[in-house]
């Protein structure tokens, strides 16, 4: 079963060269962070407090890609957890057919926001992810 989540615009870590996304569940409770780039970060804190943007940055890679190769994304799926790393995949829609890439939670994440498709995550990954975070 896969899980309804949104996404909570980032926190930049001074520490860190990236910041921090929330993906919290619709509807409840349970959540857990995904880090991505400073400048991905930056580029959804403009969009999340839609500011009038000085200039147009520009559209992350894989968009970039998906659109060029006529696809479209459909929603992002975090589907996995191994060894403490998240994978996650990316259905995208060409014409009739439907074809899923993996890629980075951080990159599917920016795709989403960028292109406002949904993002879920697979009830056992969160369940891992909760009970991992609980022992810490």
């Amino acid at each position: 079963m896969q899980v309804r989540m949104q996404i909570i615009p980032p926190i930049i870590s001074e520490d860190e060269d990236g910041a921090i996304v929330i993906l919290r569940e619709v509807n409840g409770k349970r959540q857990f962070p995904i880090l991505i780039g400073i400048f991905e970060a930056a580029g959804i804190d403009q969009q999340s407090k839609k500011r009038r943007k000085l200039r147009r940055l520009r559209q992350p890679p894989l968009g970039r890609a998906i659109e060029e190769l006529g696809g479209v994304p459909e929603r992002v799926v975090v589907d996995d957890l191994q060894d403490s790393t998240l994978s996650s995949t990316i259905y995208i829609l060409q014409g009739e057919r439907t074809f899923q890439f993996n890629c980075e939670p951080s990159e599917a994440v920016v795709l989403a926001i960028d292109e406002n498709v949904p993002v879920f995550v697979e009830e056992e990954v969160l369940k891992q992810l909760l009970t991992a975070s609980s022992r810490v």
